[in-house]
């Protein structure tokens, strides 16, 4: 669809001599418009002053990508297009990163929340060139959360079909916990949303952490919103002061 295979994104450039700053990528969740538009480019600017340069990506079938024909609504229409739309924002985000470390970025990592957070792990788990993946609230394996928490009657009449259709795709390669990262452990961190008992739920990040070798964990006391729209005081910085030493660049006081 034509509004989609246009990749949209925004370059935060670390000073003129931006090739030789490391990169962070960050990506939004589904039909996240708060943070591309508006939290993005303030942590965007906390990586320029932290010396990294900072990119964005539109997801594919999210904000203006999304194709006048399939409406308002979010999500997918059937199945063949969610993991149409996978593939291609892999797709991209791969090639951003190609193109990053072409122009001699030495270093780029991807941050992602929810949504974005699940392709950063996938990314993580079939690219080597990434230097750290950081996962905020991600989906770990597919759950039919809208249906199971539904208060329509004519949604929650859903929930046994789209059980089992979660079921199937957990059998793919789009539950996170059936693949294994080919970066270190040490370079991966998770944000874990101790009261998201819905969209991301706590345990299938617990389950990720154990299948994915244990790496750093950080068990935040906020909902999945709370973690993924910026309400933990101070996290975009500790994050950054995370990233600093696994992007060869020396740890600063935010």
């Amino acid at each position: 669809m034509t509004e989609n295979n246009v990749v949209h994104g925004r370059f935060y450039r670390c000073g003129e001599q931006w090739q030789e700053r490391p990169t962070v990528i960050l990506l939004h969740g589904s039909g996240d418009s708060l943070n591309y538009k508006f939290r993005f480019p303030l942590i965007a600017r906390q990586c320029n002053r932290a010396g990294f340069n900072a990119a964005t990506l539109v997801a594919p079938y999210n904000l203006q990508r999304r194709p006048r024909q399939l409406g308002g609504a979010r999500g997918h229409s059937d199945c063949l297009q969610f993991a149409e739309a996978t593939a291609q924002a892999l797709a991209e985000i791969r090639a951003l990163i190609g193109w990053l470390l072409g122009k001699g970025c030495p270093a780029v990592a991807l941050w992602g929340y929810s949504q974005g957070a699940w392709y950063a792990g996938m990314a993580a788990c079939g690219d080597v060139r990434l230097a750290a993946a950081v996962l905020g609230a991600p989906c770990a394996r597919m759950n039919p959360w809208v249906e199971q928490h539904a208060l329509r009657p004519r949604v929650r009449r859903r929930l046994p079909m789209v059980r089992e259709l979660c079921k199937g795709l957990n059998l793919t390669p789009l539950n996170l916990l059936t693949a294994r990262p080919v970066i270190p452990e040490k370079n991966i961190l998770l944000l874990e949303a101790l009261h998201d008992s819905m969209m991301c739920p706590k345990e299938d990040t617990e389950d990720l952490w154990r299948a994915w070798g244990q790496p750093d964990i950080w068990r935040l006391p906020h909902g999945h919103v709370g973690v993924c729209c910026g309400f933990v005081p101070g996290l975009p910085g500790r994050v950054l002061l995370w990233l600093s030493p696994r992007l060869n660049k020396p740890a600063v006081t935010y």
